[in-house]
């Protein structure tokens, strides 16, 4: 789960795009990607804790994570949880 608390629970905020690359034992990069501006159409906005678990798979997993300022305000993102 991507959530805004360790609990598993609470909406996350980015501004404006968060990326999440798993890559598992396979090698095989599997990505999450949620543009929360709307392609920079919008304030930011909210999201709900989301079950990334389809791109994890037995084993080893690196996790890489991407915050982009696509809309040029900087403001940043609130905490971000990978909750197992």
């Amino acid at each position: 789960m991507i959530a805004g608390k360790p609990n598993g629970t609470g909406n996350t905020e980015v501004d404006d795009v968060l990326i999440i690359t798993v890559i598992g034992p396979d090698f095989i990069a599997r990505s999450y990607a949620f543009d929360y501006s709307r392609n920079c159409s919008a304030n930011s906005l909210i999201n709900q804790p989301v079950d990334i678990k389809s791109r994890f798979r037995p084993g080893r997993n690196r996790v890489h994570v991407t915050l982009v300022d696509k809309c040029g305000d900087a403001l940043g993102a609130k905490a971000i949880w990978l909750v197992p």
